[in-house]
C-alpha cells in the first residue's frame, strides 16, 4: 500500500504545472522547410523567362492518345493533294486514321508531317526541372518481307 502512495505522490510532482516550458527555435532547423530549392513554388516559364499560364495537361478525346508511341504501329500512308492521311494500329490490331495536327500517344503527341514512309510527331510537355519541352519522335512504315 505504501509503494501505492509513493507512486501517486511522485506521479503528482510529476505532472505539477507551476513551471512554465518554453522552447526557443533560434538557431534550430525548421522541418518543414525544403532542403534544395526555396519554399515559394515557383511558375512555369518561357526561355525568354516570361510569366507564362499553368499548363493544364490535356484530357484525351480519343483512345490512340491513351497509349505510348512505341505501342503504335503504322500500317499505311495515302499521299493527296488536299492533305496527307496514315492509319496507325494499336497492338489489339485496331486501326485509325491520323492527320496533320491530330493528338497521338499518351505525351500530349501531335501529328506534324506525314510522309511517305515515315510519321513524324511533336510531343510537348515539362521536363524533370519544370521547363517545357518538345521532342520529335516518328513512327516508320515497316519494310515487306524479305526487304532489309
Amino acid at each position: 500500500m505504501e509503494d501505492g502512495l509513493l507512486a501517486a505522490a511522485k506521479l503528482k510532482r510529476l505532472l505539477r504545472l507551476d513551471t512554465a516550458f518554453s522552447y526557443d527555435a533560434k538557431d534550430k532547423i525548421d522541418p518543414f522547410k525544403p532542403v534544395f530549392g526555396s519554399d515559394t513554388p515557383e511558375s512555369p516559364s518561357d526561355r525568354r523567362g516570361q510569366e507564362t499560364a499553368e499548363r493544364k495537361k490535356r484530357i484525351p478525346a480519343s483512345p490512340i492518345e491513351m497509349v505510348d508511341l512505341s505501342q503504335l504501329k503504322l500500317t499505311a500512308v495515302v499521299l493527296a493533294p488536299s492533305g496527307n492521311l496514315a492509319m496507325v494500329e494499336d497492338a489489339t490490331g485496331k486501326g485509325y486514321i491520323v492527320k496533320k495536327d491530330t493528338y497521338i500517344g499518351n505525351r500530349e503527341g501531335r501529328v506534324t508531317k506525314i510522309l511517305p514512309d515515315r510519321l513524324i510527331i511533336t510531343e510537348q510537355g515539362i521536363d524533370d526541372l519544370g521547363k517545357p519541352m518538345s521532342e520529335v519522335r516518328e513512327i516508320q512504315l515497316p519494310k515487306p518481307p524479305g526487304e532489309i
